[in-house]
């Protein structure tokens, strides 16, 4: 797609790419692959929640959050992108559920 298609525009591409872990993504995103500038993942607004796509948010820790974080932004050292966000359309924004203290 990329060298038939998006190559020829100057624009920047950005894939959703969930249940990933960071070298997939790198599969992806590395400029060396010319297939996307940068994913996304849903590994840290998915903390807490019963399941995939679940509504249900439990009180979880900010320590656990912030690990998570720093795991996709080591992708950077490795020379891709990884777009982070703290809420989207498809989940309530759960910020206030997080335990402080952890």
């Amino acid at each position: 797609m990329n060298r038939e298609v998006l190559s020829q525009y100057d624009l920047i591409t950005v894939g959703e790419l969930n249940h990933v872990n960071v070298d997939q993504m790198l599969q992806y995103s590395h400029p060396d692959r010319r297939e996307i500038q940068m994913g996304f993942t849903f590994e840290h607004v998915n903390l807490g929640r019963g399941g995939i796509d679940s509504a249900l948010v439990e009180p979880h820790k900010l320590s656990d959050f912030k690990k998570v974080l720093a795991n996709w932004q080591t992708i950077r050292d490795r020379g891709a992108w990884h777009a982070l966000y703290l809420e989207n359309h498809d989940q309530v924004n759960d910020l206030d559920l997080f335990d402080v203290q952890g």
